[in-house]
């Protein structure tokens, strides 16, 4: 199953909710990394799920856009993000009108961006991946 980040934050979050074993309203629920945990505090019923893969940590592919810098040094700086040879990105800047365009998953979309943004460059990302993924840029679960 694959998780919106809305799901994916819900599910996070500590829950009570009634025991499958006992029937009362004592069992926690909650996901913690990438394992759900189930535990009754009134008759010790435990679980651990490994099976849930939220759908940024899948292969989903979206495009990122960036701006050419002003500044020959913020350029290799942003070669290196990219993951791309400087010369390569100067070629794209020039064959593209000072745009260079490159689709990446979904993790690393938001890490190039934020990193990208950090550095003063303007950066656009898929408007689909922010429908998507409406919580991706400043998620605390991206890591796990």
């Amino acid at each position: 199953m694959e998780y919106s980040c809305d799901q994916c934050y819900s599910s996070r979050q500590l829950s009570v909710i009634e025991c499958p074993e006992c029937g009362k309203e004592t069992c926690t629920s909650q996901v913690v990394g990438l394992t759900a945990e189930l535990k009754c505090s009134n008759c010790g019923f435990s679980v651990l799920g490994v099976s849930f893969y939220p759908a940024c940590h899948q292969d989903i592919y979206y495009s990122i856009q960036v701006d050419k810098p002003d500044d020959s040094k913020k350029t290799v700086e942003l070669a290196k993000i990219l993951g791309v040879q400087v010369r390569d990105l100067y070629k794209a800047f020039k064959e593209n009108e000072g745009i260079f365009s490159k689709k990446y998953k979904v993790l690393d979309c938001a890490d190039k961006y934020n990193r990208i943004t950090e550095l003063g460059i303007n950066c656009t990302l898929d408007t689909l991946l922010l429908k998507d993924f409406n919580r991706i840029l400043d998620c605390v679960y991206k890591n796990g």
